[in-house]
């Protein structure tokens, strides 16, 4: 009777070691996804940034153009 317990006990430990390993794993994969969350958004971010900035650029120059060819026929 006591070999049956020491079984179940030692069935029962490891069980609660691999429930903690997987709940380990669940953590840090939740945080890896956050964090790539996290990642995306600033990645976004600069690429909207830059896109805004390329337009202001766009548009400042497109603005000089009419000015320049005035210039250039005076």
């Amino acid at each position: 009777m006591a070999i049956a317990q020491e079984r179940a006990t030692a069935t029962e430990q490891r069980a609660l070691r691999e429930i903690d390993q997987e709940r380990t794993l669940h953590q840090k994969g939740e945080q890896a996804v956050a964090d790539l969350r996290t990642e995306l958004a600033a990645s976004q971010a600069r690429a909207q940034d830059a896109a805004v900035a390329g337009a202001e650029v766009r548009a400042r120059l497109q603005a000089d153009r009419p000015q320049r060819q005035s210039c250039a026929a005076a």
